[in-house]
């Protein structure tokens, strides 16, 4: 093995590409990391009474895309694995 691993330097380089799309959609957004785990969380207590689902499974993110007038717009995205639902 050489001096430098490179899935080490991989790993890393995903770690540094995650942290710098946060703190993009951060200054785009003005949602602060902070502030989208209590999003997070309020998310969850809500979905709760509905159905079974993990918080730590749970993937809510601001991004950006192109609005219908061709301007960008931000958007919340939530991907929330449903363990099952609840019954009335």
């Amino acid at each position: 093995m050489g001096l430098f691993n490179r899935r080490r330097n991989k790993k890393t380089a995903d770690i540094v590409a995650q942290r710098l799309v946060s703190v993009l959609v951060e200054d785009r957004t003005g949602v602060s990391h902070d502030t989208m785990l209590k999003i997070k969380k309020e998310i969850s207590d809500v979905l709760k009474k509905y159905m079974d689902c993990d918080p730590d499974d749970m993937a809510v993110e601001v991004i950006t895309r192109p609005s219908a007038h061709g301007a960008r717009a931000s958007a919340l995205v939530a991907d929330i694995p449903i363990k099952r639902m609840k019954k009335k």
